[in-house]
């Protein structure tokens, strides 16, 4: 019946990672939708100079040269090189698309350096180079957005004159240390709120939707003829009778204990997570069969000789299904059989490890 219940978890979990994209597929994508940014950030800087044409001192076709034809130029310009080398290059660089920010704030300022407040455009490329979690993508455009101001400053009269001196050591700070310091601590707020989205708060192991991610990659391995992973699925014997004598603190206190002593044993290669409820799974990718039930018997041997002192000295056992991933096993099957061989380790008298070439029928 848990089988079953097992089974459904899979299906309906297993076609939501299914739809997911990997680093190598959403980086196009989202380098897309930045560059459409960027043509928005022309187009938006064309039509508010296309309406100061009427409030300008300058003659009308001085303004619309200077101010509305030459900058649009530069600006598709530099869009259309980006564009070139989105598609002929490399469309998940973000390197492309940081340069490109670059380049458009750097026209942007120079062109419009009578503007008050213009170098808050600054903030752009820093902005788009936060969406790439890599903090030197970060250092590089703050380092591109000081060198461009420093050049700009010295060699534009108009930023020259306008920009006092408070006002360059205010935008250096702000733009060579300020700014991207507070960037990279976003980026570090980011990666800890996506570990906490990857693991179970109670025992720091990981989460059964972030453990569907390693099995995905096992099973491409698998494909690519790397050979066969281990799949353990553990089950805490007698968990319901734990929480209805002691409570559930002292439930809580058994999982974390119980996870604590599958993290100490486990290798760098293997992962361990905490299914749901008392249930645990374990993903030996590089382990042979003899290597991976050895691995399942001594937590199982560390789990059974502990006493719990919240249980009044009382042991807890767990029971674990082995399997290995053979030939044209999906996801699905691959857990269900290993499912299937943990309920038969139950069905046997519990506190074992079961395995496919163990005598009797799963």
């Amino acid at each position: 019946m848990n089988g079953i219940k097992a089974d459904r978890r899979l299906g309906k979990e297993g076609m939501t990672l299914n739809k997911s994209k990997g680093p190598e597929e959403t980086l196009p994508r989202w380098n897309r939708k930045l560059l459409n940014a960027y043509w928005f950030f022309v187009i938006s800087m064309t039509a508010g100079e296309t309406a100061n044409l009427f409030l300008a001192e300058s003659p009308a076709w001085e303004f619309i040269v200077q101010s509305i034809v030459r900058p649009t130029l530069l600006f598709v310009a530099i869009m259309a090189l980006s564009e070139w080398g989105y598609r002929k290059l490399s469309m998940s660089s973000p390197l492309i698309v940081i340069f490109t920010g670059h380049l458009l704030i750097t026209v942007g300022v120079w062109v419009h350096a009578v503007v008050d407040s213009i170098l808050l455009i600054y903030v752009l490329p820093l902005l788009v180079s936060v969406f790439y979690f890599q903090k030197k993508y970060v250092y590089l455009a703050s380092a591109l957005n000081l060198a461009s101001f420093l050049l700009l400053y010295l060699l534009n009269p108009i930023l020259y004159e306008r920009t006092s001196g408070v006002e360059v050591m205010t935008t250096v700070l702000l733009l060579g240390y300020g700014s991207p310091y507070v960037a990279a601590k976003i980026m570090d707020r980011g990666v800890d709120l996506m570990r906490d989205l990857k693991t179970d708060a109670l025992t720091g192991l990981y989460n059964h939707i972030t453990f569907h991610g390693f099995l995905d990659r096992a099973l491409e391995r698998q494909q690519a003829g790397a050979g066969g992973a281990m799949l353990a699925v553990m089950d805490i014997d007698h968990f319901k009778s734990v929480n209805d004598t002691y409570g559930h603190r002292a439930g809580d206190f058994v999982l974390r204990r119980v996870a604590a002593i599958i993290q100490s044993r486990i290798g760098p290669d293997d992962t361990a997570a905490r299914y749901g409820g008392e249930e645990f799974a374990l993903l030996m990718p590089s382990r042979s069969e003899q290597e991976a039930y050895a691995l399942c018997e001594d937590i199982r041997l560390q789990l059974a000789a502990a006493a719990h002192q919240e249980l009044d000295g009382r042991a807890v056992t767990i029971s674990v299904g082995l399997c290995r991933l053979r030939p044209g096993m999906d996801k699905e099957a691959w857990f269900q059989r290993a499912d299937a061989l943990l309920y038969r380790a139950k069905r046997e008298g519990r506190n074992r490890t079961v395995r496919e070439d163990d005598p009797g029928g799963a």
